[in-house]
């Protein structure tokens, strides 16, 4: 027992102390991400939701790993680890002249005649002490140092340390880290706001921005003209960083989810402290305070004596005498401005996929009330304080507008920005359906085909596990890629929706997550499968018939794995017609949509189940000492069980996953997302 106390608990360590490995920055290269990376963490670039399920699919990952290891920790010194002690006694291989077969070790635990525990249950005088004692095989001391090798905290083997960046990487570009707000801050950095700064005139405390601010857009324009090649995007840069910097980072607007905003109050100080550098800069370069103190006494006087805000004549800057030496090149300015102004547009895009800038932000910005902002444009050249409170209501109102104008699509409805996922609930839904048909599946008709199996029943708590962990290997792992990827490409805006596209692109995309699934469910068994051999038979022998095994292993339990494949990709199918009939008729699907979907899946899976089957019978089949010709009735009748708990499941899952998307119900806007371009 306390061999398996400690595996748990190094899977606990595996689980808690893997974050901090995961949180590391992975897309370091080339210099446009440069001040990125040092600035925010993988958790920033994406809401908690999402970078939770990248976590997840690390740390799963990773829980294989350990287990592997753990199993097999002979080969760590051959893959360039420490030598620590052995797992399972040694590597299960063929024996031509054992009274174990090789099914006795490359078989799942869905033939539970077949097992190595079961042989030795039978046949109580050749093993017994295996047969009584509790032993998994696994030294405490190899548990606890291979989950220390993982997460870092004890010397880790090259290989291990590239696998682990290249699976981070992997979760990082599945969750759309840091790609997905990368491509929000290049969409908005090609537009412009509207905003149209006059022509030689100093307005009032304009859509919230302060008077000095506008007299510095206004001599900056007329400075730089013959300075700079593109003296345009200069002026847009400095306008954005102006507006961002009052809206935003002065506060002056009002946005929600201030909780999730405080994690951004670092990167807010930080653009703010450069703002003021840039302009301290640009104030040097063009006099500016000369040149405020000249317009401030052009101003006409208002009856109070306090001078008017209203719009008054500037002079070009030009004609104006400069004291001081030039400090700075235009270009450098510039450049300086362009990087700051990419930095704005990159908080813009964390505060939209955090949404602490979204549709509650916007209230009161609806198209049904342009009219009234339309209307108000007049309180621009009036002076905010004397206008009253309510001047200051309709400047945020007009700037509210500015931003969600500068937005455009990103402000209709916030889950553009962020495609709303189904991976997490549909997930937990097949896992516990699964494993709730399981369990029943188990006791009752399972009882019978055991027996069929075996000839006798082995009893209900040993049905009950071999069931659930065939049916979680053989079914969940496939599920879980096949969704890790379809949520992955969604966010990188790869996932071609079936339904929507021409073969020639939806092919490629089944292929590779059938592949991927299968392969992935398939290396799980296999090393079950050899493990459980070599732990309860104690198998040993040298390498030369390994390959064997191998082979007939796999071509034993590579159908198994399919058939959860298929199920998993049936899923993914059900996603995609669900979304392309939500956004070609306006009217939901309905019960009987779920039920068709439900019936032609508990149909195919009934012929997938009994094919699969019927390959792996046949597998075995040509193992035996003595091959058969023909199959059985047991045969027939294993296969008949199959298909029964295939269609089953298959309708189930089916039946549900369609119930769930339907009572999600997104909006239209949230539906609109198209399909992205596979790659």
């Amino acid at each position: 027992m306390t061999d398996i106390f400690a595996l748990l608990f190094g899977a606990a360590i595996v689980i808690f102390f893997s974050y901090e490995r995961f949180n590391r920055s992975t897309d370091q290269t080339g210099q446009q991400l440069l001040r990125l990376v040092s600035l925010l963490s993988p958790d920033k670039l994406r809401s908690r939701r999402v970078v939770t399920n990248a976590y997840v699919f690390y740390a799963a990952t990773f829980l294989v790993i350990y287990l592997f290891l753990c199993a097999y920790a002979q080969l760590i010194p051959q893959l360039g680890g420490p030598a620590i002690p052995v797992g399972a006694t040694k590597l299960p291989v063929l024996q031509e002249d054992s009274k174990a077969t090789t099914s006795s070790v490359v078989q799942t635990f869905e033939d539970v005649s077949d097992t190595a525990l079961l042989q030795s249950l039978s046949d109580p005088t050749e093993t017994p002490s295996k047969s009584r004692d509790i032993d998994i095989g696994i030294d405490a001391t190899t548990s606890l140092a291979v989950a220390l090798m993982i997460v870092g905290l004890a010397p880790a083997f090259p290989i291990l340390q590239s696998f682990e960046a290249w699976i981070r990487g992997a979760a990082h570009r599945l969750a759309g880290i840091p790609t997905r707000v990368i491509g929000i801050r290049e969409d908005l950095r090609n537009r412009t706001l509207d905003i149209t700064v006059p022509e030689g005139k100093v307005p009032a405390d304009t859509l919230l921005i302060p008077r000095g601010d506008w007299l510095r857009m206004i001599l900056y324009k007329s400075s730089i003209k013959d300075q700079l090649d593109s003296p345009d995007e200069f002026h847009n840069d400095i306008l954005l960083i102006f507006a961002v910097s009052a809206w935003i980072i002065e506060h002056k607007l009002n946005l929600s989810n201030l909780q999730e905003r405080e994690r951004f109050a670092q990167l807010e100080r930080e653009l703010g402290a450069r703002t003021e550098l840039l302009i301290d800069a640009l104030d040097e370069k063009t006099d500016f305070q000369q040149e405020k103190q000249f317009a401030d006494d052009q101003a006409p006087k208002q009856a109070d004596g306090n001078p008017s805000l209203q719009a008054t004549a500037l002079p070009d800057s030009r004609a104006v005498p400069h004291a001081q030496e030039r400090l700075a090149s235009w270009t450098r300015l510039a450049k300086q401005a362009d990087e700051l102004a990419d930095d704005m547009c990159l908080l813009l895009a964390l505060y939209l996929e955090h949404e602490i800038i979204g549709p509650a932000s916007f209230e009161g910005t609806t198209a049904r009330d342009q009219p009234a902002v339309a209307s108000s444009v007049a309180v621009i050249e009036r002076p905010t304080a004397a206008a009253g409170p309510g001047a200051v209501l309709v400047q945020r109102k007009l700037a509210m507008q500015r931003l969600k104008d500068f937005f455009k699509e990103y402000a209709d409805d916030h889950a553009v920005v962020r495609f709303r996922t189904h991976a997490t609930v549909i997930g937990l839904w097949t896992f516990f359906l699964t494993l709730i048909i399981t369990v029943i599946w188990s006791q009752y008709p399972g009882k019978f085909e055991t027996m069929l199996k075996d000839g006798f029943d082995p009893g209900a708590y040993w049905r009950l596990a071999t069931y659930t962990l065939t049916a979680f290997i053989a079914y969940s792992i496939p599920m879980t890629v096949a969704l890790a990827i379809r949520d992955g490409s969604q966010h990188l805006r790869r996932w071609w929706n079936i339904f929507e596209t021409t073969w020639t692109n939806a092919l490629p995309q089944v292929c590779f997550v059938l592949f991927a699934s299968c392969s992935a469910a398939t290396a799980i068994i296999l090393a079950s499968a050899f493990w459980s051999g070599g732990v309860i038979v104690g198998f040993s022998g040298g390498w030369e018939n390994l390959s064997k095994a191998l082979g007939f292993s796999f071509a034993y339990n590579a159908p198994i794995a399919f058939r959860g494949s298929l199920l998993a990709l049936i899923v993914n199918v059900l996603i995609d017609a669900w979304e392309a009939r939500s956004r070609s008729r306006p009217v939901p699907p309905t019960r009987l949509w779920s039920l068709a979907w439900g019936a032609g899946t508990a149909v195919f899976m009934a012929f997938a189940g009994g094919g699969t089957r019927l390959l792996s019978t046949l597998a075995g089949s040509l193992q035996a000492s003595v091959p058969r010709v023909r199959l059985d009735s047991i045969d027939f009748g294993l296969i008949v069980y199959t298909a029964m708990y295939s269609a089953l499941l298959g309708f189930c899952i089916a039946f549900s996953v369609s119930e769930v998307l339907i009572s999600r119900r997104p909006s239209r806007k949230e539906e609109s997302t198209g399909a992205g371009a596979i790659s």
